[in-house]
């Protein structure tokens, strides 16, 4: 038997001597059943994160009357073990079989290649033209033959 099977069990026999079930610890400290459950068996990879683990087994000790640094000392030495495996495991690889910085160098290809893309859209598509039409209206040379009018004299306005 292992020696974190070891505290959980120490655990699950110093709560059967006081007479609580699991339920009734469960409810009082409010902490989940399959939470407590897994600290009696040692398996703290079910519990959530490190900081919630080591509140419910200080909760946990300190409800049964055990003096609860042991038994968390254990579990932060278990906690770096694994957090070693899993950074270790991490460096070398990922999920997909890929080494991390090809990963990395896809996922800015990626954004390079949307940036690209936008840029283009923005110049073919979006972008006025480069010199403006010009739209005003201009005035012909009256050299045409075309007769002026002679201006209205103010008195007849």
């Amino acid at each position: 038997m292992s020696k974190t099977a070891l505290f959980g069990v120490d655990l699950r026999v110093r709560r059967e001597a006081t007479g609580l079930s699991l339920d009734e610890v469960s409810h009082k400290l409010r902490i989940p059943s399959a939470y407590l459950e897994s600290i009696e068996t040692g398996d703290f990879r079910s519990l959530p994160a490190s900081c919630y683990g080591l509140g419910f087994l200080r909760t946990y000790c300190l409800y049964l009357g055990l003096d609860p640094e042991p038994y968390l000392d254990h579990y932060r030495a278990l906690g770096k073990q694994a957090a070693r495996t899993v950074r270790d495991a991490s460096l070398h690889s990922s999920a997909a079989g890929r080494p991390r910085w090809m990963n990395e160098a896809i996922t800015w290809a990626i954004v390079c290649a949307i940036f690209a893309f936008g840029w283009l859209s923005y110049t073919v598509v979006c972008r006025p033209t480069s010199e403006p039409s010009d739209t005003r209206v201009r005035a012909e040379s009256l050299d045409d033959g075309m007769v002026v009018p002679p201006p209205v004299p103010a008195s007849l306005r």
